[in-house]
Formats: structure tokens, sequence, C-alpha cells
């Protein structure tokens, strides 16, 4: 069970990595729940996580979600990352910056049937907004 854990986590970063929905919901259950911690944001279910999915490739179309550390446990894992991307859109608000994020953050993420069912990612919104430009502190 490791392998394919440890297999369907990499997936995780890598199709977020892509402008590939179909790739990226493939690996979640039908009923998988998101939660975006700092954006206070909980999808429930593929159609609602394709959309977030959208808002994120249409605000930050060169999104990338690096794979820095996967630790594996017994009914999933979590892996520590960091996004980067160019601000072009919209994001929770606010318009375009065409300023470049890079941001760190963590994941824990529960499998079932080789399937994502929930996926809790925690990052600090405040340096989000401290690089596009939105909070000066």
């Amino acid at each position: 069970m490791t392998d394919q854990h440890r297999a369907l986590i990499q997936e995780w970063a890598d199709s977020w990595s892509t402008a590939d929905k179909e790739r990226f919901l493939a690996i979640f259950s039908e009923a998988t729940v998101y939660e975006d911690k700092a954006a206070g944001q909980i999808m429930r279910g593929r159609p609602a996580l394709g959309d977030f999915f959208d808002l994120i490739r249409k605000a930050l179309p060169d999104f990338e979600v690096i794979r820095d550390l996967i630790s594996l446990g017994e009914r999933g894992g979590t892996i520590q990352w960091h996004m980067t991307g160019t601000h072009e859109g919209e994001l929770f608000g606010y318009q375009a910056t065409h300023r470049k994020i890079n941001v760190d953050g963590t994941c824990v993420i529960k499998i079932e049937a080789n399937k994502i069912v929930e996926c809790t990612d925690y990052y600090d919104m405040k340096t989000l907004y401290r690089q596009l430009g939105f909070d000066t502190n």
C-alpha cells in the first residue's frame, strides 16, 4: 500500500502542475472533500473541486506544485511542498498583479481504494498576499 500511496501523493503534486483538469480529478473519489485552510474554502465532490482547479489555473496559468517531502501513514500521508506561479487572473477577489509567488505548504491526504477521499492544504495566506502586494505588513 505504501508504494501506491506514495505514487498517488506524487500524482497530486504533478497533476496540480498541469492544465489537465481531468488528470487532476481522476485521483480523487467522487465524494472527495478538499479543504484549503488558508483560503477558507471547502470543496465537496469532484465538480466543486474541478471549479476550484479552474479558478487556480486561470489566476495562475503557470501554477506549479513542487514536492519537497512525502511522509506516509497507514491511511494516506502528507506532502510538504512549495507552489510557484504568476498572478495573471482574478484570485480570491483580487485582480491580476502579474507578480510571481513562491509559497511553502503542507497537504494532509487520506486515501481509500487508491483514491484521495480527503485533502487538507495548509499554507500561510499572509505570505501569499505579501508576495502579490496585497499585504505590506
